[in-house]
């Protein structure tokens, strides 16, 4: 925005404009400036509070919107994790990985490239869950680390943000977010002021597998 507004007072000292049309110029373009600043300010504050915490009304809006679950299946030789969604448009599932809990306690990782051997099912152009519709993924007990007590699923998705943050994503991104701290620009993804998309993580629940 800062080099928009240069390029807009050159063009006009070139074009022989009077200087109060100039300071005219400077005047909204700061006030558009501080505008836009106010803007991001508040909506991070807003996904700020928004971040939904464990237990919370909004976790469980989420958790009924992903419609996830993770069972054993028959004897136990198979997981298997279902996914449906209900958010009445498509999510765009992009990342997911497994996570175990030892006896001590910490929170491992799986595998690294898991997940690309285990790929979701179900899904049209690679990641793109319709509403309503189900993906599914598989795997063998025998997988699962010995140490492992419990595991769970995390992934990530995305769903369209809808025309007004659109097209306040195009304000915001010319604006200098870059001076952010990165948790705020974060924030501004996750609201989908940068893509125009919301992204959300989920992290499973813990399914014992002892």
């Amino acid at each position: 925005m800062f080099r928009c507004l240069e390029n807009t007072l050159v063009r006009s000292a070139q074009r022989g404009i009077p200087c109060s049309m100039r300071r005219r110029t400077i005047i909204i373009g700061v006030c558009l400036l501080v505008a836009g600043l106010s803007l991001v300010a508040v909506l991070v504050i807003r996904q700020r509070n928004a971040t939904p915490s464990e237990g919370s009304p909004e976790a469980k809006a989420q958790a009924y919107l992903v419609g996830f679950s993770l069972i054993r299946e028959g004897t136990g030789a198979t997981f298997t994790a279902s996914l449906t969604n209900y958010y009445g448009v498509p999510i765009y599932l992009r990342g997911h990985a497994f996570q175990y809990e030892d006896d001590r306690g910490q929170i491992i990782n799986g595998p690294r490239g898991w997940s690309m051997w285990h790929p979701w099912v179900g899904l049209t152009n690679f990641d793109n869950l319709l509403p309503n519709a189900v993906a599914t993924i598989s795997f063998r007990a025998n997988e699962v680390p010995a140490q492992a007590k419990r595991i769970r699923l995390v992934f990530q998705y995305f769903y369209d943000a809808g025309p007004l943050t659109k097209a306040a994503s195009h304000i915001v991104t010319n604006l200098p977010v870059s001076s952010l701290s990165q948790a705020e620009r974060y924030r501004l993804y996750q609201s989908g002021l940068l893509n125009g998309q919301h992204q959300r993580s989920y992290d499973g629940d813990w399914v014992s597998v002892r």
